[in-house]
């Protein structure tokens, strides 16, 4: 019977970047207010503390405020950036976890890359019913993103069977949105050790036909493996 063997795969990075994005639907007024105002970050912090910096602006949605990091409705992630260089590092480890031995991958396959991105209101116009109000946030971290662990049975570790996903925001960066081994999308271990830098935002407005067709579920319905496939095959 051959022994388990555990592999833990991070970012090949002593401390990665990344950051906690929220994005959620807003009011349209809110979106209007602040589209081309100075001072939304501090209006959004004000309300976690339970005050309201500016009391002019609308509320945030269905007539009320709430704390920024709760508008998440449309993807809430704790994320490192897409490793554009350095790639991944995986190793190889005891069970008390200690590394046995290491390699660096800098060829990893995307297997997608999925965008959501927003749009400026037309002031003089009502929101049309396809748009959709957004509030997005990011809060950019650095530290400990976690891992992604996979245990084989015996087998050595395949670089080639390791494939990421990636979610596109235009204006923030891209980052890893999933990790797979052998086409199986792997849990993140641990993580959450990070150090905040600074916070930014935006309101925008995105068609509703884009966030349905671009969200992760349904973005792993249509996810086409072919690279994977020529890259496995190859000596």
């Amino acid at each position: 019977m051959n022994k388990k063997r555990k592999f833990r795969i991070t970012l090949n990075e002593s401390r990665a970047e990344g950051a906690e994005l929220k994005i959620g639907t807003v009011s349209v007024e809110f979106v209007k207010y602040w589209q081309k105002r100075d001072g939304l970050i501090k209006h959004l912090e004000s309300i976690v503390d339970g005050e309201e910096e500016d009391a002019n602006s609308p509320p945030m949605r269905d007539g009320k405020n709430f704390p920024w990091n709760e508008c998440d409705d449309i993807e809430g992630i704790l994320s490192p950036y897409e490793p554009t260089v350095n790639g991944f590092k995986v190793e190889e480890i005891t069970a008390k976890g200690d590394v046995i031995i290491e390699k660096q991958l800098t060829d990893v396959v995307a297997v997608y890359s999925r965008e959501i991105y927003t749009s400026q209101i037309n002031k003089d116009n009502e929101n049309p019913d396809h748009d959709v109000s957004l509030l997005i946030v990011l809060k950019e971290e650095e530290g400990d993103f976690g891992s992604w662990l996979v245990e084989t049975d015996g087998e050595d570790f395949n670089p080639k069977k390791l494939a990421y996903g990636a979610l596109e925001t235009i204006i923030y960066g891209d980052f890893i949105d999933s990790v797979y081994y052998d086409k199986k999308e792997l849990v993140k271990d641990g993580g959450g050790d990070t150090q905040t830098n600074v916070v930014t935002a935006h309101v925008g407005v995105i068609e509703s036909s884009w966030i349905k067709n671009h969200s992760k579920a349904n973005t792993l319905k249509t996810l086409d493996w072919w690279e994977y496939d020529e890259l496995l095959k190859e000596k």
